[in-house]
């Protein structure tokens, strides 16, 4: 959008540069053309083109209106030294999103006449008059454009002429306290004098707004017009009360020199109580002459109240912006994912809760109140989570011999890690941190697959030696180690992703009519307190609870399992040490053959 706005302005530039302006034949119009209207405008140098202050802005910059926050009417009066009267009247009406805008102005002017005989034979009053409509859009609460027309009549008593020029320009306040202009002015056809045809001059400016502190605003604007050169102004205005203004401006190039200066300053004041605005300006025109201008102004509607919205998500250690998703609530409900930024406009002001999250990040918070007439910008750090390690040996139960074999790890992060086939070594990459499950799955036939259980911390490296076995059966598909409360065999919820992770392998040897036998072992630690009695009624209770889970959450037939507790009668390893006794503590799934009778 910006680069066809660009684009359409440097088009209206280039056609209006085809012809030069010519003299005009001796009227008033294309002195208002210069000078335009009001007097607040005129005050501060013409500096108008990226300067937002009240109904004149039309003229200067008609994408300016945008910028008002209230609508106002304006009846104003000029004078010059040489006799002429100006009146004019104004006024603009805020929208939403639109501002329209118009205004009239009429000019005139006392001549003497004279006779042949070189006598005074009376005055004749030449009358001037340009009506001006503009209106200014708001793509979003930083960028406007501007459309105005003009259309001229001019009464020189012998002839008249007339004809329509049009204004386009452009304006982004990207901040508060900045805003930047383009304008191009009288853009169009020439003015018909009956049989004399004048362009009109034509012009285009650039500009700069500055609020550098909260009393105190700084225009700036360079250009030209095609029949007077290079142009240049600045202007100020201060506000030391509520009810004073104080502007000044000045003008630099060739026809702007009175009084035998190149630049020529022009002053003015304003007058604000309640509804009502009155501004002075006193200007010198160079060979145009010396002008005292007054307007008076009564505020009418004021614009709707909107906000704008720019949501920021970056990350907290480097400020980068990460893609993240942000849920708003209150004046606006709306979840969407950005790739850092998000920009809202014309919002209803009010409560606002913002939520962003990110992966791999600590989600954030905020609550505001979005404030009318300006874009409200949040920034929502997100803290990075520190992810864990998980490192150990792959080795053989009992022996510690090495062990290749392949680490599926699953959780919060998925990864798999290989183990050395010379040390048995493994290291997983960053984990967030959480709870997963580790299932090992040896290159070696003959050693079964075993599955884990372990909390992975933040910031910390976590070391887990994963051990695979050979067993007298060949028949055992796999061995999984869950941690029971002591004498206990209920399911805890930390089982849950460990039997979940293995439900489809064994649904897959359902599906070849195989039956799975689920031992329960346990170490020699005698039970005490527990309503089973003995090793072997735990454990078997135990496999039986682990059935249930997997009929019930996965669905599996009832009948494909059968459940033995073993008790402490198959250990893998020493029961005289804790970590032999942990390596006894299990759950085996084993392929058992079915009965002939049972297949029939």
């Amino acid at each position: 959008m910006k680069r066809l706005l660009a684009s359409i302005f440097l088009g209206l530039l280039l056609i209006s540069l085809f012809g030069k302006a010519q003299d005009d034949i001796g009227g008033n119009a294309f002195t208002l053309m210069e000078t335009g209207f009001g007097a607040y405008g005129p005050a501060i140098g013409g500096c108008g083109t990226a300067w937002s202050g009240d109904a004149s802005n039309m003229w200067y910059n008609p994408a300016g209106l945008e910028g008002l926050r209230r609508g106002e009417v304006m009846l104003g009066y000029r004078l010059w030294l040489a006799s002429i009267h100006d009146e004019f009247i104004g006024f603009a009406w805020p929208t939403k999103r639109v501002t329209f805008g118009a205004a009239a102005f009429y000019s005139l002017t006392g001549v003497q006449t004279w006779g042949d005989d070189n006598t005074p034979q009376g005055k004749v009053y030449p009358q001037s008059m340009v009506i001006d409509f503009a209106f200014a859009y708001s793509f979003n609460r930083s960028l406007s454009a501007g459309l105005g027309g003009k259309f001229l009549y001019e009464n020189l008593i012998e002839v008249t002429g007339k004809g329509a020029v049009f204004d386009a320009g452009l304006r982004w306040q990207p901040a508060k306290w900045i805003a930047v202009g383009a304008v191009l002015r009288n853009i169009g056809a020439e003015i018909n004098y009956g049989q004399i045809n004048t362009r009109v001059p034509f012009g285009g400016s650039v500009g700069l707004n500055l609020q550098v502190l909260p009393s105190t605003s700084l225009s700036l604007s360079v250009g030209g017009t095609n029949d007077a050169g290079f142009d240049a102004r600045t202007g100020v205005e201060v506000r030391p009360h509520e009810i004073i203004s104080i502007r000044a401006g000045t003008r630099f190039n060739s026809t702007s020199s009175y009084w035998g200066f190149w630049a020529v300053p022009s002053v003015g004041l304003g007058l604000y109580w309640k509804e009502y605005r009155i501004d002075y300006a006193f200007v010198p025109y160079g060979p145009l002459g010396v002008t005292n201008s007054l307007a008076v102004s009564r505020y009418l509607n004021e614009r709707p109240p909107t906000s704008g919205l720019m949501v920021k998500v970056v990350d907290s250690r480097d400020s980068s912006m990460i893609f993240a998703q942000v849920r708003m609530s209150g004046a606006i409900n709306d979840t969407c994912e950005t790739l850092g930024m998000i920009r809202r406009d014309w919002l209803e002001p009010g409560e606002l809760k913002l939520k962003a999250e990110a992966e791999g990040y600590i989600p954030a918070e905020k609550q505001l109140y979005l404030k009318p007439y300006e874009t409200n910008v949040v920034i929502l750090p997100l803290d990075y989570i520190p992810g864990g390690i998980l490192k150990g040996i792959v080795a053989e139960q009992g022996t510690r011999n090495p062990v290749s074999a392949t680490i599926y790890i699953k959780g919060e992060t998925v990864d798999t890690a290989r183990s050395d086939p010379e040390w048995g070594t493994y290291q997983s990459g960053p984990l967030k941190p959480g709870e997963y499950v580790i299932r090992v799955n040896p290159d070696v036939e003959n050693l079964i697959p075993s599955v884990y259980r372990v909390d992975i911390p933040p910031l910390d490296t976590t070391t887990m030696d994963l051990f695979v076995s050979h067993h007298r059966r060949a028949d055992v598909m796999m061995t999984i180690h869950l941690n029971f409360e002591t004498g206990k065999a209920e399911l805890l919820p930390a089982h849950a992703p460990i039997l979940d992770s293995i439900a489809p392998a064994l649904e897959s040897n359902a599906d070849l009519g195989l039956r799975i036998e689920i031992a329960g072992h346990t170490d020699d630690v005698p039970v005490v307190y527990s309503p089973f009695g003995d090793n072997q009624r735990l454990s078997e209770a135990r496999a039986e609870a682990i059935r249930s889970y997997l009929v019930e959450k996965h669905g599996l037939s009832e009948k494909m399992f059968v459940c033995k507790g073993y008790g402490d009668t198959q250990p893998l390893s020493s029961n005289e040490s804790p970590e032999g006794r942990a390596m006894n503590r299990r759950i085996e799934f084993r392929l058992i053959e079915v009965d002939k009778d049972e297949k029939k």
